[in-house]
Protein backbone atom coordinates (compact mmCIF):
# COMPACT_ATOMS: atom_id res chain seq x y z
CA UNK A 1 0.00 0.00 0.00
CA UNK A 2 2.58 2.28 0.73
CA UNK A 3 4.38 1.52 -2.98
CA UNK A 4 1.48 2.16 -4.55
CA UNK A 5 0.67 5.77 -2.78
CA UNK A 6 4.14 6.61 -2.94
CA UNK A 7 3.92 6.72 -7.33
CA UNK A 8 3.08 10.36 -8.35
CA UNK A 9 0.33 8.41 -10.86
CA UNK A 10 -3.42 9.49 -11.81
CA UNK A 11 -4.80 6.54 -11.57
CA UNK A 12 -3.98 7.43 -7.28
CA UNK A 13 -7.02 9.47 -6.98
CA UNK A 14 -9.30 6.35 -7.83
CA UNK A 15 -7.48 4.32 -5.06
CA UNK A 16 -7.59 7.13 -2.92
CA UNK A 17 -11.38 7.17 -2.69
CA UNK A 18 -11.45 3.01 -2.76
CA UNK A 19 -8.84 3.73 0.71
CA UNK A 20 -11.38 6.11 1.99
CA UNK A 21 -14.44 3.95 1.46
CA UNK A 22 -13.12 0.94 2.86
CA UNK A 23 -11.37 2.24 6.30
CA UNK A 24 -14.49 4.66 6.58
CA UNK A 25 -16.48 1.54 6.10
CA UNK A 26 -17.56 1.33 9.64
CA UNK A 27 -18.90 4.88 9.77
CA UNK A 28 -21.64 3.56 6.81
CA UNK A 29 -22.96 0.43 8.48
CA UNK A 30 -23.37 2.38 11.53
CA UNK A 31 -24.24 5.62 10.66
CA UNK A 32 -24.39 8.77 13.84
CA UNK A 33 -26.52 11.62 13.38
CA UNK A 34 -24.88 14.78 14.41
CA UNK A 35 -25.57 17.47 16.82
CA UNK A 36 -25.23 20.54 17.76
CA UNK A 37 -22.61 21.17 21.44
CA UNK A 38 -21.15 23.52 22.83
CA UNK A 39 -18.99 25.74 20.59
CA UNK A 40 -20.63 25.36 17.71
CA UNK A 41 -21.58 28.44 15.24
CA UNK A 42 -24.83 29.54 13.70
CA UNK A 43 -23.72 28.43 10.52
CA UNK A 44 -23.03 24.83 11.32
CA UNK A 45 -26.13 24.97 13.63
CA UNK A 46 -28.21 26.09 10.81
CA UNK A 47 -26.96 23.21 8.52
CA UNK A 48 -27.90 20.67 10.76
CA UNK A 49 -31.26 22.29 11.01
CA UNK A 50 -31.65 22.48 7.32
CA UNK A 51 -29.95 18.74 7.01
CA UNK A 52 -32.95 16.89 9.60
CA UNK A 53 -35.44 18.95 7.65
CA UNK A 54 -37.66 16.32 6.11
CA UNK A 55 -34.88 13.76 6.07
CA UNK A 56 -34.77 10.80 8.40
CA UNK A 57 -32.14 8.71 7.04
CA UNK A 58 -28.73 9.01 9.31
CA UNK A 59 -27.13 7.84 5.83
CA UNK A 60 -26.29 10.63 4.17
CA UNK A 61 -24.47 11.97 7.39
CA UNK A 62 -21.20 9.37 6.92
CA UNK A 63 -21.67 9.56 3.05
CA UNK A 64 -21.09 13.70 3.10
CA UNK A 65 -18.32 13.19 5.83
CA UNK A 66 -16.76 10.36 3.14
CA UNK A 67 -16.84 12.83 0.30
CA UNK A 68 -15.52 15.86 2.65
CA UNK A 69 -12.54 13.90 3.92
CA UNK A 70 -11.98 12.43 0.15
CA UNK A 71 -11.89 15.61 -1.06
CA UNK A 72 -9.91 17.44 1.71
CA UNK A 73 -7.32 14.64 1.05
CA UNK A 74 -7.23 15.35 -2.17
CA UNK A 75 -6.42 19.15 -2.01
CA UNK A 76 -3.75 18.64 0.90
CA UNK A 77 -1.99 16.27 -1.07
CA UNK A 78 -2.01 18.92 -4.34
CA UNK A 79 -0.72 21.61 -1.45
CA UNK A 80 2.23 19.28 -0.24
CA UNK A 81 3.41 18.58 -3.95
CA UNK A 82 3.21 22.01 -5.28
CA UNK A 83 4.84 23.72 -2.36
CA UNK A 84 7.79 20.82 -2.67
CA UNK A 85 7.47 19.88 0.53
CA UNK A 86 9.16 16.26 -0.15
CA UNK A 87 11.75 15.30 -2.74
CA UNK A 88 9.47 13.54 -5.01
CA UNK A 89 5.28 13.99 -5.53
CA UNK A 90 3.52 11.45 -3.91
CA UNK A 91 0.53 10.42 -2.96
CA UNK A 92 1.10 9.61 0.94
CA UNK A 93 -0.15 12.79 2.35
CA UNK A 94 -4.06 12.26 1.28
CA UNK A 95 -3.86 8.46 2.18
CA UNK A 96 -2.07 9.71 5.68
CA UNK A 97 -5.13 12.16 6.61
CA UNK A 98 -7.71 9.62 5.51
CA UNK A 99 -5.42 6.78 7.85
CA UNK A 100 -5.85 9.53 11.00
CA UNK A 101 -9.11 11.02 10.14
CA UNK A 102 -10.67 7.43 10.75
CA UNK A 103 -8.74 6.50 13.87
CA UNK A 104 -11.28 8.09 16.19
CA UNK A 105 -15.25 6.75 15.98
CA UNK A 106 -16.29 10.95 16.89
CA UNK A 107 -14.11 11.81 13.66
CA UNK A 108 -17.02 9.88 11.36
CA UNK A 109 -18.95 12.56 12.43
CA UNK A 110 -19.98 15.23 10.50
CA UNK A 111 -18.66 18.28 13.07
CA UNK A 112 -18.28 21.63 12.53
CA UNK A 113 -14.41 21.00 13.00
CA UNK A 114 -14.63 18.70 10.32
CA UNK A 115 -16.37 21.89 7.70
CA UNK A 116 -13.80 24.07 9.21
CA UNK A 117 -10.93 21.71 8.17
CA UNK A 118 -11.65 22.26 4.75
CA UNK A 119 -11.65 26.30 4.81
CA UNK A 120 -8.32 25.82 6.67
CA UNK A 121 -6.68 23.66 4.22
CA UNK A 122 -6.96 27.12 1.95
CA UNK A 123 -6.13 28.83 4.48
CA UNK A 124 -2.80 26.87 5.42
CA UNK A 125 -1.90 26.74 1.21
CA UNK A 126 -2.32 30.98 0.71
CA UNK A 127 -0.10 31.35 4.04
CA UNK A 128 2.53 29.16 2.71
CA UNK A 129 2.56 31.02 -0.48
CA UNK A 130 2.92 34.08 0.45
CA UNK A 131 6.97 34.30 -0.14
CA UNK A 132 5.92 34.80 -4.16
CA UNK A 133 2.38 35.95 -3.85
CA UNK A 134 1.85 38.82 -7.03
CA UNK A 135 -1.13 40.18 -5.24
CA UNK A 136 -0.65 40.02 -1.31
CA UNK A 137 -3.03 42.34 -0.20
CA UNK A 138 -6.18 40.53 -1.53
CA UNK A 139 -3.93 37.56 -0.03
CA UNK A 140 -4.09 38.84 3.29
CA UNK A 141 -7.77 39.92 3.13
CA UNK A 142 -9.06 36.69 1.90
CA UNK A 143 -6.92 35.16 5.24
CA UNK A 144 -8.01 37.15 8.04
CA UNK A 145 -11.68 36.89 6.29
CA UNK A 146 -11.92 33.23 6.02
CA UNK A 147 -10.43 32.65 9.23
CA UNK A 148 -13.22 34.81 10.40
CA UNK A 149 -15.73 33.16 8.67
CA UNK A 150 -14.76 29.32 10.90
CA UNK A 151 -15.97 30.94 13.64
CA UNK A 152 -19.61 30.66 12.67
CA UNK A 153 -18.97 26.94 12.18
CA UNK A 154 -16.97 26.69 15.38
CA UNK A 155 -16.97 29.15 17.30
CA UNK A 156 -13.10 29.13 19.06
CA UNK A 157 -11.16 28.62 15.83
CA UNK A 158 -11.04 32.22 16.23
CA UNK A 159 -7.31 31.37 17.70
CA UNK A 160 -6.25 30.39 14.39
CA UNK A 161 -6.22 34.61 13.94
CA UNK A 162 -2.98 33.74 15.53
CA UNK A 163 -1.46 31.48 13.36
CA UNK A 164 -2.12 34.19 10.23
CA UNK A 165 -0.38 36.81 12.40
CA UNK A 166 2.11 34.18 13.09
CA UNK A 167 2.83 33.09 9.24
CA UNK A 168 2.63 36.40 8.19
CA UNK A 169 5.77 37.42 10.02
CA UNK A 170 7.42 34.35 9.13
CA UNK A 171 6.16 34.91 5.29
CA UNK A 172 7.10 38.23 5.12
CA UNK A 173 8.99 41.56 6.29
CA UNK A 174 6.93 43.90 8.74
CA UNK A 175 4.47 45.72 6.73
CA UNK A 176 1.69 47.91 8.45
CA UNK A 177 -0.67 48.10 6.12
CA UNK A 178 -0.67 44.63 5.45
CA UNK A 179 -1.50 43.71 8.92
CA UNK A 180 -4.18 46.47 9.29
CA UNK A 181 -5.36 44.45 5.55
CA UNK A 182 -5.56 41.40 7.47
CA UNK A 183 -7.65 43.16 10.68
CA UNK A 184 -10.26 44.64 7.93
CA UNK A 185 -10.50 40.99 7.12
CA UNK A 186 -11.25 39.72 10.22
CA UNK A 187 -13.82 42.39 11.21
CA UNK A 188 -15.47 42.10 7.62
CA UNK A 189 -18.05 38.89 8.49
CA UNK A 190 -18.62 39.93 11.69
CA UNK A 191 -19.84 43.65 10.19
CA UNK A 192 -22.09 41.61 7.59
CA UNK A 193 -23.46 39.06 10.88
CA UNK A 194 -23.85 41.97 12.75
CA UNK A 195 -25.89 44.21 10.01
CA UNK A 196 -27.84 41.44 9.01
CA UNK A 197 -28.83 40.97 12.66
CA UNK A 198 -30.26 44.56 13.39
CA UNK A 199 -31.62 44.88 9.98
CA UNK A 200 -33.87 41.92 10.26
CA UNK A 201 -34.78 43.18 14.44
CA UNK A 202 -32.78 39.87 15.62
CA UNK A 203 -30.34 42.03 17.60
CA UNK A 204 -31.68 40.61 20.50
CA UNK A 205 -31.27 36.92 20.10
CA UNK A 206 -27.57 37.90 19.50
CA UNK A 207 -24.98 36.83 21.83
CA UNK A 208 -21.41 37.00 22.01
CA UNK A 209 -19.09 33.22 22.45
CA UNK A 210 -17.55 32.64 25.42
CA UNK A 211 -14.60 31.01 25.59
CA UNK A 212 -12.73 29.45 28.31
CA UNK A 213 -9.71 26.91 29.69
CA UNK A 214 -11.23 23.67 30.14
CA UNK A 215 -9.05 20.78 31.48
CA UNK A 216 -10.37 17.35 29.04
CA UNK A 217 -11.21 13.97 30.20
CA UNK A 218 -11.59 11.26 28.29
CA UNK A 219 -13.21 8.16 28.59
CA UNK A 220 -12.94 5.69 25.39
CA UNK A 221 -11.91 1.94 24.74
CA UNK A 222 -8.30 1.07 24.97
CA UNK A 223 -8.02 0.97 21.28
CA UNK A 224 -8.59 4.07 20.87
CA UNK A 225 -5.63 4.61 23.10
CA UNK A 226 -3.71 2.43 20.77
CA UNK A 227 -4.40 4.49 18.19
CA UNK A 228 -3.56 7.53 19.84
CA UNK A 229 -0.45 5.98 20.69
CA UNK A 230 0.68 4.38 17.32
CA UNK A 231 -0.41 8.11 15.83
CA UNK A 232 1.65 10.20 18.36
CA UNK A 233 4.20 7.50 17.36
CA UNK A 234 4.04 7.66 13.89
CA UNK A 235 4.18 11.63 14.22
CA UNK A 236 7.17 12.10 16.16
CA UNK A 237 9.06 9.36 13.33
CA UNK A 238 7.71 11.91 10.83
CA UNK A 239 9.07 15.05 12.94
CA UNK A 240 12.54 13.33 13.46
CA UNK A 241 13.06 12.84 9.37
CA UNK A 242 11.43 15.94 8.77
CA UNK A 243 14.26 17.70 10.97
CA UNK A 244 17.25 15.35 9.41
CA UNK A 245 16.28 16.81 5.69
CA UNK A 246 15.73 20.41 6.68
CA UNK A 247 19.19 21.55 5.67
CA UNK A 248 18.94 20.33 2.23
CA UNK A 249 15.48 22.34 1.68
CA UNK A 250 15.82 25.90 0.17
CA UNK A 251 14.30 28.59 2.35
CA UNK A 252 11.15 29.04 1.43
CA UNK A 253 10.27 25.27 1.91
CA UNK A 254 11.85 25.45 5.46
CA UNK A 255 9.78 28.29 6.57
CA UNK A 256 6.60 26.41 4.86
CA UNK A 257 7.49 23.47 7.49
CA UNK A 258 8.09 26.10 10.10
CA UNK A 259 3.89 27.34 9.35
CA UNK A 260 2.98 23.79 9.96
CA UNK A 261 4.29 23.17 12.69
CA UNK A 262 2.46 26.41 14.04
CA UNK A 263 -0.70 25.09 12.81
CA UNK A 264 -0.56 21.86 14.42
CA UNK A 265 0.34 23.71 17.74
CA UNK A 266 -3.04 25.78 17.58
CA UNK A 267 -5.30 22.86 16.12
CA UNK A 268 -3.97 21.09 19.41
CA UNK A 269 -5.19 24.13 21.88
CA UNK A 270 -7.87 25.02 20.32
CA UNK A 271 -10.31 22.41 21.77
CA UNK A 272 -9.23 23.77 25.40
CA UNK A 273 -11.35 26.18 24.73
CA UNK A 274 -14.74 24.64 24.84
CA UNK A 275 -16.32 22.44 27.81
CA UNK A 276 -17.15 19.45 25.18
CA UNK A 277 -15.11 16.51 25.77
CA UNK A 278 -13.66 13.68 23.69
CA UNK A 279 -11.88 13.24 20.56
CA UNK A 280 -13.87 15.03 17.94
CA UNK A 281 -12.66 18.97 17.81
CA UNK A 282 -9.13 17.70 17.80
CA UNK A 283 -10.01 16.63 13.95
CA UNK A 284 -8.85 19.94 13.71
CA UNK A 285 -4.94 18.63 14.02
CA UNK A 286 -5.73 16.22 11.24
CA UNK A 287 -4.21 18.31 8.56
CA UNK A 288 -0.89 18.76 9.76
CA UNK A 289 -0.31 15.68 11.35
CA UNK A 290 -1.56 13.91 8.32
CA UNK A 291 1.92 15.82 6.69
CA UNK A 292 3.71 14.61 9.52
CA UNK A 293 2.82 11.20 9.29
CA UNK A 294 3.57 11.14 5.37
CA UNK A 295 7.05 11.79 6.03
CA UNK A 296 7.41 8.39 8.26
CA UNK A 297 5.97 6.55 5.73
CA UNK A 298 8.48 8.53 2.55
CA UNK A 299 11.87 8.92 4.07
CA UNK A 300 12.90 5.43 5.94
CA UNK A 301 14.65 3.27 2.92
CA UNK A 302 13.76 0.09 4.14
CA UNK A 303 9.99 -0.44 3.14
CA UNK A 304 8.84 -3.03 6.18
CA UNK A 305 8.65 -0.63 8.86
CA UNK A 306 6.59 1.90 7.44
CA UNK A 307 4.21 -0.90 5.87
CA UNK A 308 4.25 -2.49 9.47
CA UNK A 309 3.38 1.08 11.29
CA UNK A 310 0.92 1.69 8.31
CA UNK A 311 -1.20 -2.00 8.87
CA UNK A 312 -1.05 -1.70 12.84
CA UNK A 313 -2.80 2.12 11.79
CA UNK A 314 -5.42 0.48 9.57
CA UNK A 315 -6.52 -2.73 11.44
CA UNK A 316 -6.67 -0.44 14.81
CA UNK A 317 -8.59 2.63 12.87
CA UNK A 318 -11.49 -0.33 11.73
CA UNK A 319 -11.37 -1.80 14.79
CA UNK A 320 -11.89 1.65 16.51
CA UNK A 321 -14.71 2.49 14.41
CA UNK A 322 -17.06 -0.84 15.29
CA UNK A 323 -15.94 -0.81 18.62
CA UNK A 324 -19.44 1.10 19.98
CA UNK A 325 -21.50 -1.53 18.28
CA UNK A 326 -19.38 -4.18 19.84
CA UNK A 327 -17.32 -5.20 22.36
CA UNK A 328 -13.49 -6.11 22.09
Amino acid sequence: MIGTFKANIPYNNFFLFIYALIIRLPSLVYPTVPHSVDGDGVIYTALLNWLKTGNEAAIWYPVISLLLVYIQALSINRIVNRQRLFTKPHYLTGMSYLLIAALFPDWYVLSAAMLVNTLMIWVWSKLIGLGNDARPKSTLFNLGFIVSATTFFYNPTFAFFILIIMGLSISRPFKPAEWVIVCIGVATPFYFYLSWLYLTDRWAAFQWPRFGFYLKHFQDSNWVYCGLALALFTTCLGIYFVQSNMRRQVVQTRKSWHILYLYLATALLIPFLTAVSGFGHWILAAVPLSVFVSAAFFYPEKKFFPQLIHWALFIVALITGLYKNFNF
